[in-house]
């Protein structure tokens, strides 16, 4: 039986899923970034300003489509420079109330007017936000819970390591690549946290994005191509949710698919593809430019967690696809 994850017959549209606005920190208005976007070969952009959570329903069209959303950041107390950033990206375009939101507190700079727009229940008191392990899930449940698609945000720029990323239960993805935080120097490439998490029982899919301020220096480098029949917030979300993209800063991924007990991959071509399976079981298929790689196919043993591709271009830029499970992949999912 053949297992499309990611099927041919679907439309691939670019997407970046975190960028602030001049609501907040940015230095372009979200008109100015749709039509930067735009002009770019995007299809998809989340804008995700701190803390304040303004639909832009408004700025949709046929070809490009808006999504809602925000970044919340938690900070503690102790002077060590941590934080916690998530994105939350509605579900339903139709949604308007924020989550968690404070009256008083949590206000980033720039954000000061714009936080006066934001609705929100007034029947619950305002929430206090705690940095630990369970303040931050508290969020990100009651976040998934509102329907909310949740984020875990650029872990090394936020200088936290694995005590902390462990401790967070409710996020639906994590950002494998954060171009705005590595056009800075920050090593923002987190393959060992993504297998960290998966190794450790989270089931999260990977993103890469932009998280820019501007369309100069921060923009348009890393990106997800979301796999869906149609351009609606609808059809959208659902393959958010369902986990049917993959993040990349530069190449494709045509197919990918499981059939008769081995996992499939087709790209256009490229000088690498490797696979990982959280255990010692790993593998790569290495091109040319003359003969560059255009398929790969891999068969997991009884050893193996899941297994997730990376997709390396002759420029060394890379696809990441998420980990596929043994229930997944039509094989044996009992505990190994």
């Amino acid at each position: 039986m053949k297992i499309e994850l990611l099927s041919k017959d679907l439309n691939q549209y670019k997407a970046n899923l975190h960028s602030h606005s001049t609501l907040s920190d940015g230095r372009i208005t979200p008109e100015e970034m749709k039509d930067a976007y735009k002009a770019q070969g995007y299809s998809v952009l989340a804008i995700t300003d701190h803390n304040v959570f303004l639909p832009h329903n408004d700025l949709t069209e046929d070809d490009f489509l808006v999504l809602n959303g925000l970044e919340y950041n938690i900070d503690p107390d102790d002077g060590s420079g941590r934080t916690c950033h998530f994105c939350a990206i509605a579900g339903d375009k139709n949604t308007v109330l924020q989550p968690l939101f404070h009256r008083t507190k949590y206000c980033i700079r720039g954000a000061v007017e714009s936080r006066k727009l934001v609705k929100y229940d007034e029947s619950l008191p305002d929430y206090e936000r705690v940095y630990t392990g369970e303040g931050v899930s508290e969020m990100m449940k009651t976040c998934r819970d509102a329907g909310f698609f949740v984020t875990y945000n650029h872990p090394c720029w936020s200088v936290e390591r694995y005590p902390e990323y462990m401790s967070y239960d409710g996020m639906h993805a994590m950002e494998i690549m954060n171009y705005a935080c590595r056009e800075v120097g920050y090593p923002e490439v987190n393959e060992t946290v993504f297998d960290d998490m998966l190794m450790g029982g989270k089931r999260v899919f990977c993103s890469a994005n932009d998280d820019n301020h501007t369309v100069e220096k921060d923009a348009f480098g890393g990106f997800n191509y979301i796999l869906s029949p149609e351009l609606t917030y609808e059809s959208v979300m659902e393959a958010l949710f369902a986990g049917r993209y993959y993040a990349s800063d530069g190449p494709r991924i045509t197919a990918l698919y499981a059939e008769d007990g081995a996992v499939h991959i087709e790209v256009p071509g490229a000088r690498e593809i490797r696979v990982f399976t959280g255990f010692r079981r790993a593998s790569r298929k290495i091109g040319t430019p003359d003969a560059p790689v255009t398929e790969f196919q891999y068969t997991p043993d009884e050893k193996c967690r899941y297994v997730r591709f990376a997709v390396v271009d002759f420029e060394g830029k890379t696809a990441f696809t998420r980990a596929y499970f043994p229930d997944e992949l039509g094989l044996d999912s009992k505990e190994k």
